[in-house]
């Protein structure tokens, strides 16, 4: 299994933070890539589903914010 940091592209101050997440994924990308072009055909994973579906905090406002567009949540290997 690959190790995978998840990374979130923030709107309020237009960055990209990390989840603080890390998910092991079978047979997942080798390089970076969105959630979104990554699972484009595919069914994407429990074990991913269940943290892109949560909020995170941006570091920058200190607010709460949820990501929606899966090309805005991206993969990172370790």
């Amino acid at each position: 299994m690959a190790e995978y940091d998840l990374q979130i592209y923030c709107e309020a101050c237009n960055q990209t933070h990390p989840k603080g997440v890390k998910v092991q994924l079978d047979g997942g990308p080798a390089r970076q890539i969105s959630v979104g072009a990554y699972y484009a055909d595919k069914h994407i994973p429990r074990e991913l589903e269940a943290f892109v579906n949560s909020e995170a905090v941006c570091p920058n406002t200190g607010t709460m914010f949820k990501q929606n567009d899966l090309f805005k949540i991206f993969l990172i290997p370790l």
